[in-house]
Order: C-alpha cells, then sequence, then structure tokens
C-alpha cells in the first residue's frame, strides 16, 4: 500500500500501473465535466497513461495514508492529497477512499472515491 501510494503521488506512472492486473479497471468517480480525472481507465497502458495526465494539470505536494481495511479480498483506503491545482496555482486538501480488489496478488479493480 505504500508503495503503490507513493507511486501515485510521484507520478510514477509505470510503477504504480505495476500493482494492476494486465486487464485492470481503475475508476474515478466523478462528473467528467466537472472534473477530468473522473472516468474508467482499463489495463496498465491506460492507467499508467493516465496517472501521466494527471501529473500533468496536478502537482502533489504530499499525502497521508489514514486508515486500511483489509477484508478478503477486498481493500479500502482512506487517504488524505494535498494537490496544487497547475493551471491556477491553488492548492486543495482532499480526502479519498479507494476501494481495491486483490487477486493473485495484483489489483483487478481500484474504485477512487
Amino acid at each position: 500500500i505504500d508503495a503503490l501510494y507513493a507511486a501515485r503521488t510521484s507520478g510514477d506512472s509505470q510503477e504504480f500501473a505495476s500493482y494492476f492486473a494486465p486487464d485492470a479497471r481503475f475508476v474515478i468517480v466523478g462528473n467528467p465535466a466537472m472534473s477530468p480525472g473522473s472516468g474508467m481507465r482499463m489495463g496498465r497502458e491506460g492507467i499508467a497513461r493516465h496517472i501521466d495526465m494527471l501529473h500533468e494539470i496536478n502537482d502533489y505536494l504530499g499525502y497521508s495514508i489514514d486508515n486500511v481495511v483489509i477484508d478478503g479480498d477486498h481493500v479500502v483506503v482512506r487517504w488524505t492529497a494535498e494537490v496544487r491545482f497547475l493551471d491556477s496555482g491553488r492548492t486543495g486538501s482532499f480526502e479519498v477512499l479507494d476501494h481495491l480488489r486483490i487477486k493473485d496478488g495484483m489489483i483487478v479493480e481500484m474504485t477512487h472515491f
């Protein structure tokens, strides 16, 4: 979990995607008209491209993992990210909840709220 989120926030898209199964789904819940990062990405390549895009428009200033709950093949991670939006320079702190489903040691599905 620590390495996954370190890769996510540092922009190491290839490392981040390496934790996913080849046909995994990564969903960011939201309205694409209001949040350009929302939507579904499929497969490692699509997930890596999406992380690259997020880092082109945002600067991740820091993060903390607040809670991790594991129940069988389900993992829930509550975390907080400090982000600077590069288009406006504004910063914000965001509380995030991710639901991961694991199979054979790989993430097969991640839903980001």
